[in-house]
């Protein structure tokens, strides 16, 4: 089994933790990944505040 950790920063202006298209349509559709994909230990607490900025409908819904 294969596993990807995703990195501590941003991709046009969207958490590399949370991105709905780079994780499921690009690596898990286009390139056929069937692996675990993980985050950084604290990424996905730290991003509280900025989820709070962000539209609501943007693709955060891993």
């Amino acid at each position: 089994m294969r596993t990807v950790m995703t990195s501590f920063n941003t991709i046009n202006s969207i958490p590399t933790s949370v991105d709905k298209i780079s994780f499921k349509e690009i690596l898990k559709v286009k390139k056929g990944f069937f692996g675990f994909i993980i985050s950084d230990w604290t990424s996905i607490g730290e991003m509280n505040p900025f989820i709070i900025t962000v539209n609501p409908t943007s693709r955060f819904d891993m």
